[in-house]
């Protein structure tokens, strides 16, 4: 059980960071620019803000189970910038 909850928060967090990535390429696709590697690690960040911003709220509503949904997204985002921003994690 735990293992197939854990695999659906990293699906569903992949095919949301998969959703903010295409919507940055499109944005910038319209000004004739491609997205780069600084962009997609500015994305990984405001995910993680975001999160971290809504924890203490489920927390403070009652809603634990959310709250924990959102520590192991932001866990999953946190180990995917490990993997592929090795660099501007170390500094």
């Amino acid at each position: 059980e735990y293992q197939k909850s854990k695999a659906e928060v990293e699906v569903s967090t992949l095919r949301l960071l998969i959703s903010e990535l295409k919507n940055k390429e499109i944005e910038l696709k319209g000004q004739g620019k491609e997205v780069s590697s600084e962009d997609e690690f500015r994305i990984f960040k405001k995910q993680i803000k975001n999160r971290n911003e809504t924890i203490p709220m489920y927390e403070k509503a009652g809603r634990p189970e959310t709250a924990e949904k959102e520590k192991k997204e932001v866990e999953f985002i946190q180990l995917l910038m490990k993997e592929y921003f090795p660099n501007e994690i170390s500094n």
